[in-house]
């Protein structure tokens, strides 16, 4: 996977930077199978110094676009969100989704 960029607009509960952010891979998480974690490079966000990206509209939004870029139905990009706030870590932010996005994947990999 190639790295993308996603932006902050600095207006989430626990940071108020405007930052552009390096994802350099997403991978499935260990939560009920519904998780997807962005890991990012702590070059481009430090958690400790800009707090967390948990609950940043723009960064979420920034995302289902970019999945939508790559081929993926609006409808099933808007079924992610942010998991709680205690899933955040300190090199990726932890998404969850739904039964739209994980049926548009069965659907992708067994066929329709």
């Amino acid at each position: 996977m190639k790295t993308f960029t996603l932006e902050t607009d600095g207006k989430g509960l626990w940071s108020k930077i405007k930052k552009k952010v390096k994802v350099t891979k997403v991978k499935y998480g260990k939560w009920d199978g519904k998780e997807l974690c962005l890991y990012f490079n702590k070059k481009s966000w430090d958690v400790e110094k800009y707090g967390l990206i948990y609950t940043d509209r723009r960064f979420i939004n920034d995302f289902r676009k970019y999945l939508i870029s790559k081929g993926i139905p609006k409808k099933a990009a808007i079924d992610i969100d942010y998991t709680e706030q205690g899933m955040q870590g300190d090199d990726y932010v932890s998404l969850e989704y739904g039964k739209t996005f994980q049926n548009y994947l069965i659907n992708k990999i067994l066929g329709e």
